[in-house]
């Protein structure tokens, strides 16, 4: 009995120091190989008005959603993460809160002003997908439920240019998804806009 016991002590002992040098080397890895993308980049989202520059405009970071990943270290090691998260519908409205750009930060009162207000979309660690697709939603829908089978429906797909999305202030308050993909995987993204 002592023999299994040490034997399962040191194979225990040896399994720990070798998972441990392989965090180590991941670590390394990043550092060495700047091309490498452990997880997904994650979004901000620049709200401007592109007929006036002294409209300082609104920067944010959103939401982070649904996530798969793996990509392959310097030894060819497969490594992933895979993150299932609620869709932005099945959120609750006020972890909106934060994630918000307030269109009334770069409104005009000139006559073509509700025409010239839009958002760039950026993607961290100078990473940009390979393709995205953004849909969006009046907010009043958001209400926390489960049961949105009906309401993904009601989206509707906004065009892009490049990383630019123009948004008509139209007194509305919408909810945009960002769904974007790379050679490693993909990653889900959330906002909303307000009027107010």
């Amino acid at each position: 009995m002592k023999n299994v016991f040490t034997l399962s002590l040191t194979l225990l002992i040896i399994l720990f120091i070798t998972t441990g040098c392989g965090i180590l080397q991941s670590k390394l890895t990043q550092e060495e190989n700047p091309g490498i993308h452990e997880l997904p980049p994650h979004l901000e989202v620049h709200l401007y008005n592109t007929n006036s520059a002294h409209f300082q405009g609104q920067t944010i970071t959103v939401i982070q959603l649904r996530m798969s990943w793996l990509y392959y270290d310097e030894n060819g090691v497969g490594r992933g993460i895979e993150a299932d998260a609620a869709h932005p519908l099945q959120m609750k409205p006020n972890a909106f809160t934060d994630e918000a750009v307030n269109l009334s930060n770069v409104r005009c009162d000139c006559i073509e002003g509700k025409d010239h207000i839009a958002i760039e979309l950026r993607f961290g660690n100078d990473y940009p997908p390979e393709s995205f697709s953004v849909i969006r939603w009046n907010f009043d829908l958001v209400s926390g439920e489960q049961d949105i089978d009906e309401l993904i429906n009601l989206g509707e797909r906004v065009e892009a240019n490049g990383y630019i999305i123009s948004i008509y202030d139209d007194g509305i308050d919408y909810l945009y998804a960002v769904y974007a993909n790379w050679p490693e995987g993909r990653s889900d993204y959330a906002f909303k806009t307000s009027v107010y």
